[in-house]
């Protein structure tokens, strides 16, 4: 910790705990603790430093007025602020260690505004609750891939993700109505109708919008300000006003009513898979369209990892969680009437024959969990416990389905190494990519990565592989790459310009760099300054970045 940090946490101690009470201010070195886990990202130049950068007190306001107050005071004694909400994944953590923390639990009320399909909420509303409470009006909400648990106001204003459910609800930079942020200079600002005193249902007013630049396609996490309120859209459901569930833990499903239906096509290659995804969209007879790879499935079917691995062992894997299965979409339609489900039931089955696919047959019990699964994304946890602190994500590509047949065998030529050769990754399939829907126009797709320990050499070469699929999509451009967020912008996204831009914006809206958060300081760091000299010597000495990154985390 900096020689001032504590010195001026203690200057500011006194006027945070008359703000909040002294319930709700806290420097113990316990609850300290537990706001520094880290997964992945942020300083992650060794093991030791992942778990070293805490925040030097953390606050729990209640209010709008108290998260200004904070900010107020660490503008007076020269700390940084980072603001969270359910605390999902590193981008909850702080980067310094003069950094006030600011937990926004205790700021969870909602409203749900039925006639006008939207609901006002603050950010510790989850998408378990706003979800169980829409579906009782017929309205439900986008679930990114962070599952049940994440704070919908975080994912729309600060935070990229995206859902199974986006190719009929949409996608959440689109689905932010009215908002209000804290700025860095401590004002409150409220933009839209709420800004004039005439609701939540309106994001923007004349001139140029500040949407697409606050949230854009990855979102600040904090680093511009702490969102407090949002107005948030919400859609049409047609299905049951309360899900039945089924099943003892962890393998909970959701009965299917006459109205709902599940459908798993597979296809001989990537092609007809591609084409059936238009002609899917095209007709907007599936609700709820994904593909997991065959790993995924069998994760999200099996209780625990030794079960998951015996079955691997013995070759005793259900047919929709096979290799030889992998080209494939996993749909579920749910409709007004049985009528308009059978409607939608002829269409698929039409297109997945004259694409040259075929039904796979699915073991009721197996039906019922992927389809919970499916509605509330709560298969994210489930495959992420083979290696929790390990998993990353990478070539995180949102453009048009025609890249599909492309990106995935490409990446399954760059991982073949690492789970070969170097035994940096795990076992399994050739490939992990996850693939959504979006608005019936674009794909999102994401490739997970599993180390196959949580020794440095392993986080080391995992970390390695992300940088060259990122140097990959540097080079043959596919659209909006996924992970323009934080320390990465200084090392890569110059495509688009988009680094200038998030400099320009940060100058602009947080000049004294008071707000801690995954956006680029107003500085370009050293190496983000020669990454472009580094980027081309790594591609003539592939192996001085793998040796590079294992001083790093074995040090």
């Amino acid at each position: 910790m900096p020689v001032n940090s504590m010195s001026q946490y203690t200057a500011a101690k006194g006027e945070l705990r008359e703000i909040l009470g002294d319930r709700y201010v806290s420097d113990d070195p316990a609850i300290i603790a537990s706001y520094s886990w880290v997964t992945a990202n942020g300083n992650i130049m060794s093991t030791k430093q992942l778990y070293d950068t805490r925040p030097v007190a953390v606050t729990l306001p209640s209010t709008t007025e108290e998260v200004q107050a904070i900010v107020k005071v660490c503008r007076r004694h020269g700390l940084m602020f980072q603001a969270s909400s359910t605390g999902h994944s590193s981008f909850a953590t702080v980067h310094y260690n003069n950094v006030i923390g600011i937990d926004l639990r205790r700021m969870n009320h909602m409203e749900i505004d039925a006639d006008n399909q939207m609901a006002i909420i603050e950010p510790y509303v989850t998408c378990q609750t706003l979800q169980a409470e829409a579906m009782r009006v017929g309205l439900t909400t986008h679930i990114v891939g962070a599952g049940w648990t994440h704070s919908p106001l975080a994912s729309a204003t600060s935070v990229w993700g995206i859902g199974i459910s986006g190719n009929h609800t949409g996608t959440n930079q689109r689905n932010l109505l009215g908002w209000e942020l804290v700025t860095p200079e401590g004002e409150i600002v409220r933009v839209g109708s709420c800004g004039s005193g005439d609701g939540w249902f309106a994001g923007e007013g004349p001139g140029p919008g500040l949407r697409g630049m606050l949230r854009g396609s990855a979102g600040a996490l904090s680093g511009l300000g702490v969102f407090t309120r949002i107005g948030y859209k919400l859609h049409p459901w047609n299905g049951p006003p309360e899900l039945e569930h089924k099943g003892p833990h962890p393998q909970i499903g959701v009965g299917l009513t006459d109205t709902m239906r599940f459908y798993h096509p597979v296809w001989k290659n990537w092609e007809g898979v591609t084409k059936a995804a238009y002609d899917l969209l095209k007709s907007s007879a599936s609700t709820f369209i994904v593909r997991m790879p065959p790993d995924s499935i069998a994760l999200t079917l099996t209780r625990t990892n030794q079960e998951f691995i015996e079955m691997v062992e013995a070759d005793l894997l259900p047919p929709i969680a096979r290799e030889e299965n992998n080209h494939s979409w996993t749909l579920l339609t749910v409709s007004e009437t049985p009528a308009e489900a059978q409607w939608r039931e002829r269409v698929i089955h039409s297109i997945v024959d004259s694409t040259g696919g075929r039904m796979l047959d699915v073991d009721s019990e197996h039906v019922e969990v992927m389809s919970r699964n499916i509605l509330t994304s709560c298969y994210i946890p489930r495959v992420y416990r083979l290696s929790p602190r390990t998993t990353l994500s990478s070539y995180g590509v949102y453009e048009s389905f025609s890249h599909i047949p492309e990106i995935i065998p490409k990446t399954k030529k760059m991982m073949a190494p690492y789970k070969g050769k170097y035994k940096a990754l795990e076992k399994g399939s050739e490939e992990e990519f996850w693939i959504w829907s979006n608005e019936g126009r674009q794909v999102w797709a994401e490739n997970i990565i599993a180390c196959d320990s949580d020794t440095g050499k392993s986080l080391a070469d995992g970390l390695a592989f992300l940088l060259e699929t990122i140097d990959d999509n540097q080079e043959n451009p596919r659209g909006v790459e996924a992970f323009a967020v934080g320390p990465s912008v200084d090392l890569y996204h110059r495509n688009h310009n988009a680094d200038q831009w998030m400099y320009k914006v940060k100058k602009t809206f947080d000049p004294e760099d008071m707000a801690d958060g995954y956006y680029p300081n107003t500085k370009r760091t050293l190496v983000g300054a020669m990454w472009p000299l580094f980027t081309k010597i790594f591609k003539i000495f592939p192996l001085l970045r793998r040796l590079i990154l294992r001083i790093g985390f074995v040090k």
